[in-house]
């Protein structure tokens, strides 16, 4: 999967399932959220491009520079990988950033979805708003919520390959009522759990100049592969203007030379979502997000 739903400022859930190559389940290499001190992000997609993201927003606290967080970005966007993402504000639940994310208004209401399977959690969770007030009640998340929830989060994972494994959530039921089953770490295990991240991006990406040497190679090669196919195109019989050039979608579109998890058939966890889920990442308005969290907290 992932489903990840949210209703602004009352709830976000997020199912635990990670997939391989093949939409196969795959053990997971983490969670599909991450808390910080004052927000929670929730993400879906391919693998890297989450690193690039986890990189951005755990930062000094894990090591890496803005230098490093962008380079890895910079090969998630080369690589084409996809993602979606929200952050949630942890005190009141309102989402306060979001990348790729479907976003739905229903009467007052807004929703946020993310991953292969929100749409079908959406739509379940809101048709059920309108079977309520059909038979004469109002919604009310308190009453409402958690069963909504559960079966907005039951109905995705059975419409979609890619959802499953449980779920997780947390409810903003009242302002001074938060209902956390997120199952996070405590202070003991966050550092272990740190480091997985680290050890996996420096799997993945390689360090900072290894990154930045392959990026390098890697436009080089796509410059070349860009040169081939203009040359092969003029070269095509201009008596035959209508045929086509059968040259393969992965030689146009280039590959990159880190073939890491992208390129394995066993089961490794390369993505949480179905393959066409989610928006190459937005390396820029993620900068800015970054920057902005930073002068609010200078």
């Amino acid at each position: 999967m992932t489903t990840i739903i949210s209703q602004n400022l009352a709830f976000v859930a997020s199912d635990r399932l990670w997939t391989d190559n093949d939409d196969n389940p795959a053990p997971p290499p983490f969670k599909k959220f991450y808390v910080l001190e004052d927000s929670i992000i929730f993400y879906s997609g391919y693998v890297n491009a989450i690193l690039a993201i986890l990189a951005f927003y755990l930062g000094d606290d894990i090591g890496i520079d803005e230098e490093y967080a962008e380079l890895i970005g910079i090969l998630s966007i080369m690589d084409k990988d996809t993602c979606e993402f929200i952050e949630v504000d942890k005190l009141n639940g309102e989402v306060v950033h979001s990348q790729g994310a479907t976003i739905q208004k229903d009467d007052n209401y807004l929703f946020y979805g993310a991953g292969s399977g929100s749409e079908y959690a959406m739509e379940c969770y809101i048709n059920n708003i309108q079977i309520i007030k059909n038979g004469g009640n109002n919604y009310d998340f308190s009453k409402h919520g958690d069963n909504l929830i559960k079966i907005s989060m039951i109905t995705a994972s059975t419409k979609d390959t890619c959802s499953g494994n449980d779920f997780d959530s947390i409810k903003w039921i009242r302002e001074d009522q938060i209902l956390n089953q997120l199952n996070w770490l405590d202070t003991e295990t966050i550092e272990q759990y740190n480091q997985k991240i680290i050890d996996l991006i420096r799997k993945n990406c390689g360090d900072k100049e290894e990154l930045r040497e392959l990026i390098i190679m890697m436009d080089d090669e796509q410059a070349r592969e860009r040169e081939e196919l203009e040359r092969e195109i003029k070269s095509i019989d201009s008596s035959l203007p209508h045929k086509h050039n059968p040259i393969k979608d992965q030689q146009i579109k280039g590959g990159s030379h880190m073939s890491n998890i992208t390129q394995q058939k066993n089961r490794v966890a390369t993505k949480t979502s179905g393959s066409n889920k989610g928006v190459v990442l937005d390396l820029a308005s993620l900068k800015e997000r970054i920057a902005k969290r930073k002068a609010q907290r200078a």
